[in-house]
């Protein structure tokens, strides 16, 4: 069934919302500890339209062969799709405009695109 509005809503002002999205606060204290060699960000949503190509970069980037036996039909832990009210994309955009604009200065318009 589909969620109330109001659910939606306060589930979107959860405060694990926000320690899962703060890039602004990880990836500061990450660079804090290693250097940027050290670390590779990637846009979560490279998983989605070039899996092997996402599984590729990260396996140079950590010095591993090309593994070729990866199972890529299907998804794992898919969830159930709801429709989300302009009210909490709306809210969710507001507050997480700060972070946007830093992935913005940080990796560029491109890879913010490829967040989604």
């Amino acid at each position: 069934a589909q969620p109330s509005e109001t659910l939606l809503l306060r589930m979107a002002d959860h405060p694990d919302i926000d320690n899962r999205g703060d890039y602004l606060r990880y990836i500061s204290q990450w660079r804090g500890v290693f250097s940027t060699d050290r670390l590779l960000i990637l846009p979560y949503g490279d998983i989605r339209s070039d899996p092997i190509g996402f599984l590729r970069r990260v396996e140079e980037f950590i010095g591993a062969p090309p593994f070729d036996s990866y199972d890529l039909e299907g998804r794992v832990h898919e969830t159930r799709k709801f429709l989300i009210p302009s009210s909490v994309t709306d809210r969710l955009r507001q507050r997480y405009a700060p972070q946007y604009a830093f992935l913005n200065s940080e990796f560029g318009a491109e890879f913010v695109a490829r967040t989604r």
